[in-house]
């Protein structure tokens, strides 16, 4: 009799669990649609499609792709929104895009990482007939139309290029130099490990650097903001610092920017970084920062929507749309100002 209570006290439990759940769902369903209603003056004009616009955080740049991605879409009918990302709750990329696929959009812009989550809220979109576009990382065995983003070796290229250039003018006082590669997570993804791969191979193919400049990877992680800054600040608080540190998002750049100002490393610890915020170009002209290698922002929102519309009316489009890159460093922003 006590096991039968006991289990029928564990169905219990559970019940209670997935209604909770269920709730929760449809608690942030009002609020989103509230939230929409409120934001969006829909008498003022209809679209045909609306698309779900998905990334793991609201950066300066996943902001202007979105921006860009939303303005390309008002030409078409179509209305291109930052899903979810007003609300107060802390809901994460994969929940994300699983709330959307229940509301039935038409298509997904969505963020591309290394997370079983991820993967599985993608495959709901698919099994539901909804196409994904994925940008800034591509991902294996993830049923997407088309995927948008820069050419990861030719990027690390460009960043091998910097971190030469750097190198060459240390080595006139000094025997050896370190250059760290930071991560924006605690295992690299195939991306990330193209782009290693390139700046390595950029360095030590250089005769000048051969046996003289190495390359290593530091993994910062993805738990917020606030904890790649303390990561920055006690990596750069070491003993033995890097000569070069290359910053693979804009987020590390800054918080690798506000470690060196503050622990005085100015001028000993060369910074590449990414992106071209107004805060980013500030350090480049005042020579805290090297150079910045960034993307075309435009470009990315462009192809990302226009993915989703060629295949939803022609029911084909490019697997691969490839964004262009431009380093950033003093001579390119002093033209630019003159320009």
């Amino acid at each position: 009799m006590k096991k039968e209570e006991h289990k029928t006290g564990i169905f219990i439990i559970v019940a209670l669990i997935i209604l909770a759940v269920c709730l929760g769902i449809i608690i942030f369903r009002v609020q989103y649609l509230l939230l929409a209603r409120d934001q969006v003056d829909t008498s003022a004009r209809t679209y045909d499609r609306y698309y779900a616009f998905i990334t793991s955080d609201d950066s300066d740049f996943w902001e202007e792709v979105y921006e860009s991605a939303r303005d390309y879409g008002e030409n078409y009918d179509v209305y291109v929104e930052k899903f979810g990302s007003d609300l107060s709750a802390g809901y994460g990329e994969a929940e994300r895009i699983e709330i959307a696929v229940a509301s039935g959009v038409d298509g997904i812009i969505a963020e591309g990482a290394p997370k079983s989550a991820l993967k599985k809220a993608l495959k709901k979109a698919d099994a539901a007939g909804i196409p994904v576009v994925l940008v800034g990382e591509d991902m294996r065995a993830v049923p997407r139309i088309s995927f948008v983003g820069v050419g990861q070796y030719d990027l690390g290229e460009m960043y091998g290029v910097q971190a030469a250039a750097i190198s060459k003018k240390l080595l006139n006082s000094k025997d050896k130099v370190r250059i760290t590669v930071l991560s924006s997570s605690a295992k690299p993804g195939e991306g990330e490990k193209l782009i290693i791969s390139a700046i390595r191979k950029v360095i030590s193919s250089d005769e000048d650097l051969y046996g003289r400049a190495s390359v290593d990877l530091y993994p910062i992680g993805d738990d917020g903001l606030f904890s790649s800054q303390e990561t920055v600040y006690d990596f750069l608080m070491e003993k033995d610092v890097p000569d070069v540190v290359i910053a693979l998002t804009e987020e590390l750049t800054v918080s690798t920017y506000q470690a060196v100002v503050d622990l005085n490393l100015a001028g000993v610890v060369n910074i590449i970084g990414s992106h071209d915020s107004d805060a980013i170009k500030s350090a480049i002209k005042n020579e805290v920062i090297y150079s910045s290698v960034a993307t075309d922002t435009t470009q990315y929102g462009e192809y990302a929507t226009y993915a989703l519309e060629e295949y939803l009316k022609t029911g084909n489009v490019s697997e691969y749309f490839a964004v262009d890159n431009i380093v950033l460093d003093v001579p390119t922003l002093m033209s630019e100002d003159e320009s």
